[in-house]
């Protein structure tokens, strides 16, 4: 009998230290969970469900990695509830930041937009004024 409960302890214990790695890394697994985001994003406002699958077939492609690796990092890095926080905010700052990024870039674009378009410059370059 107690030999039986020893290795029924064993067993619980190496079921529970399961040390399998996932099949992303975790820095893998972050850039994907972040460019998820912004598929989502993306998909949200265009509602275009034909380029969100191309968006994440291009994804897919671009990491090599299945469905089903990312749902088994994902649980695998779910359980793991501190670390899965600091992920989170992690993915929240990289978002930020591509938002900074992309907003700061609009602006420039705006900005030239707006030289363009103001008085005293003509629609004309210099080499359509001339006569050959």
């Amino acid at each position: 009998m107690r030999s039986c409960v020893v290795i029924l302890l064993s067993i619980f214990i190496l079921m529970g230290c399961n040390s399998d790695a996932p099949p992303l890394d975790v820095e893998t697994y972050v850039q994907i969970r972040a460019e998820l985001e912004i598929i989502q994003t993306i998909h949200t406002y265009t509602g275009n469900t034909e380029n969100t699958a191309l968006m994440l077939d291009e994804l897919r492609a671009h990491y090599d990695f299945t469905d089903s690796d990312f749902l088994i990092s994902y649980r695998y890095y779910e359980a793991q509830l501190v670390d899965e926080i600091a992920r989170y905010q992690r993915i929240s700052q990289e978002l930020d930041d591509e938002h900074r990024r992309l907003s700061d870039l609009l602006n420039e674009l705006r900005r030239a937009e707006q030289i363009l378009e103001s008085p005293g410059r003509g629609t004309e370059t210099e080499f359509e004024a001339e006569e050959f």
